[in-house]
């Protein structure tokens, strides 16, 4: 049985939505650039993260269906995660992640959920968060963010902040 870790994805029905929009490919490689830029995983939670699989969704921490726990990766948040296009949910919390979150555009069209609380993250809050117009639940809370919140965050229909 493997082990529960603080990488939590929960990717509803990857396979099915993803393979609609050939983005099953896609998702590897942006895990996979996730897996490059964790410097630190003392924990082993990526250890089974295999590029060659053909579905991310046996990997740890990866999940079609489940919600996994929470782990001490350090490292830092990839660009390349935007493609990720079928995500839900994306759990990052208490993690050791450093630096700024990804200003980037992304194609998170369908992320309901953001947890990137409690981590060693700064900067700005990005002004493109507001264009996940599907979160409704968003935590940003204890790490080193600075500036003001950016006013297109208030146009999200957010249920928790």
């Amino acid at each position: 049985m493997k082990r529960s870790v603080g990488l939590q994805f929960l990717v509803a029905t990857v396979v099915c939505c993803c393979s609609q929009m050939g983005g099953v490919s896609r998702s590897i490689s942006a895990l996979a650039a996730f897996k490059r830029v964790a410097f630190e995983d003392p924990l082993s939670a990526l250890a089974d993260w295999n590029p060659l699989d053909g579905s991310p969704c046996n990997w740890t921490g990866v999940a079609c269906s489940v919600n996994r726990d929470w782990s001490s990766l350090k490292g830092f948040l990839t660009p390349e995660l935007r493609y990720l296009g079928c995500l839900q949910e994306l759990h990052l919390r208490n993690n050791l992640l450093l630096g700024a979150i990804p200003m980037e555009r992304g194609m998170l069209k369908n992320l309901t959920l953001l947890d990137l609380s409690v981590n060693r993250l700064i900067g700005p809050i990005p002004p493109m968060l507001g264009e996940l117009t599907a979160v409704t639940k968003l935590y940003l809370h204890s790490n080193g963010l600075t500036g003001k919140i950016p006013p297109k965050l208030g146009k999200l229909n957010l249920v928790e902040l």
